[in-house]
């Protein structure tokens, strides 16, 4: 699954949609492991709060360095 996900970022960073700078297996070990604390975070809470802050930090800034919203994608 890593391979896969690093193999994506890759081809962002080809594209122009992420940074070049970043290493991509080290990115998708990065982003696996908050991954699967955020799911222990939240069984442990018993909240959606920390999958939020997953979104937020990974989704919203770290992985969309051109600040891009859903609504403009479509």
């Amino acid at each position: 699954m890593r391979r896969r996900f690093a193999d994506c970022l890759v081809q962002a960073a080809e594209e122009g949609e992420l940074s070049s700078a970043l290493d991509a297996d080290e990115t998708a070990d990065f982003i696996l492991s908050a991954w699967q604390g955020t799911l222990m975070q939240m069984k442990v809470a018993k909240s959606t709060q920390p999958y939020e802050v997953f979104d937020s930090l990974v989704f919203q800034r770290f992985l969309n360095p051109k600040g891009r919203t859903v609504e403009s994608l479509n």
